[in-house]
């Protein structure tokens, strides 16, 4: 690669997305970033990742983290961390290619050049499958988390960026991840960042 790019990836829970992104970065050697931008804001914050529970007990839930992406509910400690994750994707953006999934990342970097904005979707009843064969959840679960992460992930982005996280306006790409399966739509990826930074 000849430029330093970005790629963002806004994804429905249970399409796949953050093991897409993952996939991406690994066949082209750039970095990936997704909660670990968290770590580093809570890191600044001084406090302690293993002792969130503090602020909230579901925080014990394996699935808080995508009900409520910055990790904590408040809305003052949210809204810090929206901003050190902030400082964070703009100081990645200029030193490294890397893939970011969720964190606002597309609207943050949205006058940046060399940056690649996808959303990754799903119908329904893949992401079904892919919740209870990939996330190993009861199909009423899945139903649920489905439906409460999309709405949390929603809100959250509304809130920080006055955008829906799924507007077509808003990205250079949307891509069913079911057409292809993971693999091929990481090929597919690959195929047009080359195109457009090479």
């Amino acid at each position: 690669m000849k430029k330093k790019y970005v790629i963002t990836i806004a994804r429905q829970f249970g399409s796949l997305g953050r093991t897409i992104g993952k996939k991406v970065a690994e066949n082209l050697g750039i970095a990936y970033y997704d909660r670990e931008l968290l770590e580093d804001a809570v890191e600044i914050l001084g406090k302690d990742m293993n002792n969130l529970d503090q602020y909230d007990e579901k925080l014990s839930n394996p699935f808080f983290k995508a009900l409520y992406p910055m990790g904590l509910k408040e809305s003052i400690t949210q809204t810090k961390l929206f901003e050190l994750q902030k400082a964070k994707i703009l100081e990645i953006s200029e030193k490294e290619s890397c893939v970011i999934v969720g964190r606002c990342a597309d609207y943050i970097l949205k006058n940046h050049k060399n940056v690649l904005k996808l959303f990754i979707y799903a119908p329904y009843k893949d992401r079904i499958y892919n919740c209870t064969h990939d996330l190993n959840l009861y199909i009423e679960d899945a139903k649920k988390m489905i439906t409460s992460v999309d709405k949390a992930r929603q809100n959250y982005h509304e809130f920080y960026t006055g955008e829906s996280y799924d507007s077509i306006g808003t990205h250079d790409l949307m891509i069913n991840s079911s057409l292809l399966g993971v693999e091929k739509t990481a090929e597919l990826i690959e195929a047009v960042v080359k195109s457009k930074f090479c």
